[in-house]
């Protein structure tokens, strides 16, 4: 019993982060708690897209600063509002370097391990060079995973009709 709660509990705190709140169509919660200044992309129920600078939400109009304009737009005219964001950089870099320390690590192994006729290439310092041959794949992965995660950008929907 205890290891089936253990279990669940695991699952819980593995599944939490990836879960996100939708948007309930027709709301403008999430619009009217933006900054002053946050890019947004608009899409009018004409078809046409802004990409515009959030300034304030009133009743029934939004207002937004393109080219140092203000422009009023109702909110009866706009079919979605979306925010572009930069993925975050952390995720990227940690499981990068981790996934390189492993590369390496388990790549030198896997040829330490060959069996030449008197045994294995290493003996005693084989630790080192899996550590050095993990530190070096780590540094390949870290710049990887941070070059993937500076080119991504997340969208995170605010308002849909």
């Amino acid at each position: 019993m205890r290891f089936r709660l253990l279990g669940v509990l695991m699952c819980v705190l593995l599944v939490a982060p990836f879960g996100e709140a939708q948007v309930v169509p027709g709301r403008w919660e999430k619009v009217d708690g933006l900054p002053v200044g946050s890019p947004i992309v608009i899409t009018l129920t004409t078809g046409r897209k802004l990409d515009i600078d959030f300034k304030e939400s009133l009743n029934d109009l939004l207002v937004v600063i393109e080219d140092k304009r203000e422009i009023r737009i109702p909110k009866s005219d706009v079919r979605s509002v979306v925010r572009l964001r930069n993925d975050r950089l952390r995720n990227g870099v940690l499981i990068g370097s981790g996934l390189g320390f492993a590369a390496g690590f388990l790549s030198l192994a896997a040829f330490n391990a060959k069996v030449t006729a008197s045994g294995p290439i290493w003996e005693g310092e084989a630790l080192g060079y899996y550590t050095y041959a993990g530190l070096v794949g780590a540094g390949i992965g870290l710049l990887a995973g941070s070059a993937i995660d500076a080119a991504r950008k997340s969208v995170e929907v605010l308002y849909s009709r």
